[in-house]
């Protein structure tokens, strides 16, 4: 039967093209739809746009490796039961920065986190929708999750002892008071 990481995934290195990646899908995948930043940053017009994501390690990874910035742009795409719907990369060795904008993204079912942030990772997040977040398979599972939002003009606001598997909708600014 295919599973998780079963294939390594679509990998567009230094991909500069204004024509986006679209309308595709992949499963079981490692890394799904990997954009890289190997020789050349890699500019906001790069977009990702109404793919869908299903069951694989990571559905899209963004990642800078060296020295260069990515700031691919991910838009209106499906995340769906991923061990991590979206993920980013980057060396601990090199200068580059994962600067992703996930905007309009549908992440559902996601069985460890609908997001996976590695090393110098600071997206911006517009209108995105999280369904179903899950805990970690473990015998000793999270019943709550305490959840912390960097907005894109800065303020952080945070949401203490969030119950798994339901659905956070937050407003800037309105986070409860909490410990």
């Amino acid at each position: 039967l295919p599973g998780f990481g079963d294939w390594g995934g679509l990998i567009l290195t230094d991909w500069t093209s204004t024509t986006p990646v679209e309308n595709l899908t992949f499963r079981y995948s490692k890394d799904g739809l990997h954009i890289v930043a190997a020789t050349l940053a890699i500019p906001p017009s790069v977009v990702i746009t109404q793919n869908a994501f299903y069951q694989s390690t990571c559905g899209a990874t963004i990642s800078a490796p060296a020295n260069f910035n990515n700031q691919a742009s991910v838009i209106d795409n499906g995340f769906f039961g991923n061990q991590y719907g979206l993920c980013t990369l980057v060396s601990a060795t090199g200068s580059g920065q994962a600067i992703p904008s996930i905007q309009g993204n549908k992440f559902e079912g996601n069985l460890v986190l609908p997001i996976l942030l590695n090393g110098a990772s600071f997206p911006t997040y517009t209108d995105n929708t999280f369904i179903g977040l899950r805990t970690h398979p473990s015998p000793r599972r999270a019943t709550r999750a305490d959840v912390l939002i960097r907005w894109p003009s800065g303020r952080v606001d945070r949401h203490p002892h969030v119950c798994t598997n339901t659905r956070l909708i937050a407003t800037e600014g309105e986070s409860p008071a909490g410990p």
